[in-house]
């Protein structure tokens, strides 16, 4: 059994953070906070731009057990307008591609 753990968190910006953080003691998933958040997009027929951070950490230095991301949403359309994650900008960036693009997609083929 590994000895090292990992966490997701995440922080869902509702005008208060007291109730408004999910996290989870293994992997975590942020399609999971983006299925939710349409959810109540759709039932409480939420408009305009809606995003959130997340972030994977680990309690001892582990390679590649790092990292996070972002994910934007436009609620009334009911979709993800981009999304991206810390490893894979920094892959296309040291594989010269441009890291102004945001590391969304599967340009890593």
């Amino acid at each position: 059994m590994a000895d090292f753990f990992t966490h997701f968190s995440c922080v869902l910006d509702v005008g208060t953070v007291d109730n408004a953080w999910m996290h989870d003691e293994t992997t975590g998933d942020p399609q999971q906070v983006v299925e939710f958040v349409l959810r109540c997009a759709r039932a409480f027929r939420l408009r305009g731009r809606w995003g959130f951070q997340w972030a994977n950490s680990c309690s001892r230095p582990r390679i590649g057990a790092f990292s996070g991301g972002a994910h934007l949403l436009d609620l009334g359309r009911r979709k993800t307008i981009s999304w991206m994650t810390t490893d894979r900008w920094l892959a296309m960036a040291l594989n010269g591609g441009n890291p102004d693009a945001g590391g969304q997609g599967d340009d890593l083929a």
